[in-house]
């Protein structure tokens, strides 16, 4: 991360596809910078699909981005059926989520998913 006078850049955002048994889910990660060891890391929700809630909402980008800025790495993701994730709304089962934990814990992207690192789950209702 670089803190310059008026701005922070952040270093690394990853476009990535969560295998499902269903197909796939997009999504965005923002993994710690390189020699920050973080203690947590996030998965944040987005808001209701039916409601038009997407993983680019205003305040769930907000939220990731402010995690990152932490030195917290945060997944962000579309449910199924929205953007560019396969399948269709689900009725708020839990599987997306479940898909993702398990995307998380299984992940070699970034040296702390792959090394039970446990995810806090952030979700934001409208």
């Amino acid at each position: 991360m670089y803190a310059g006078k008026d701005r922070v850049v952040i270093s690394q955002i990853l476009h990535i596809n969560i295998p499902t048994a269903q197909g796939h889910l997009e999504g965005i990660l923002k993994p710690e910078e390189a020699g920050v060891k973080p203690r947590y890391a996030a998965l944040v929700c987005h808001p209701h699909p039916l409601g038009g809630g997407t993983m680019h909402n205003k305040v769930v980008f907000k939220v990731a981005q402010t995690l990152q800025l932490l030195g917290m790495p945060a997944l962000r993701f579309n449910f199924r059926g929205v953007g560019h994730s396969s399948g269709s709304y689900d009725e708020g089962r839990a599987a997306a989520i479940l898909d993702c934990r398990w995307y998380w814990a299984a992940s070699r992207l970034a040296p702390t998913w792959g090394c039970g690192l446990p995810p806090s789950m952030i979700a934001y209702r409208l």
